[in-house]
């Protein structure tokens, strides 16, 4: 019987051992094409270096339908729904999830899926440069000048509640005062 369970707990030992050794996360394992690498062995990325990358494949791969502008202009007779990048209310209208599920997925028979050429990191640097090409945004002081503007009028509607939650509990401390000095009936 104890023969049993060293022969047991031998095939348990080197079924572990081929699991970890062999399997996904072992060192020197080379990721499927699309894959990321497995997790502890992925370099980062600069940001500078995911943009740059970015900017190749959608030259490479986006830019003969969606314009090197980002515009669409040149393809919008035959495809009539393709989007304009530098719109801002077309960029408003679209998470950065749907954005990625269009890349890596594709969108019908027009563009093809990306989720063989491109991995999520490099999907979601794809996300930025097309959210890139958007309107500008306010530069800081505009930005700032705004919010001093916008702080300054939520303030003045506080001050505003405030006075009127006064004149309501002083009219209801009148009331009260005026019921508890009216006589009660007696039954």
């Amino acid at each position: 019987m104890p023969l049993f369970f060293l022969i047991r707990f031998l095939f348990l030992a080197w079924g572990l051992w081929l699991f970890v050794g062999l399997g996904a996360g072992a060192r020197g394992a080379k990721p499927r094409p699309g894959q990321s690498e497995p997790r502890g062995t992925q370099t980062v990325a600069s940001r500078d270096e995911q943009m740059a990358f970015a900017a190749r494949f959608f030259q490479r791969r986006c830019a003969s339908c969606h314009g090197e502008d980002f515009t669409g202009a040149e393809s919008r007779d035959s495809t009539p729904e393709i989007p304009d990048f530098t719109s801002g209310a077309w960029q408003k209208s679209r998470s950065d999830v749907q954005l990625l599920v269009s890349i890596l997925d594709g969108k019908g028979k027009q563009m093809p899926p990306q989720h063989g050429r491109l991995d999520r990191d490099k999907a979601r640097a794809m996300v930025a440069f097309i959210r890139q090409a958007g309107p500008q945004r306010l530069s800081a002081p505009a930005a700032a000048d705004d919010f001093e503007r916008r702080f300054a009028e939520l303030r003045r509607q506080l001050d505003e509640l405030r006075e009127q939650y006064r004149r309501l509990v002083e009219a209801a401390e009148k009331q009260e005062a005026k019921d508890a000095n009216k006589p009660r009936p007696r039954p």
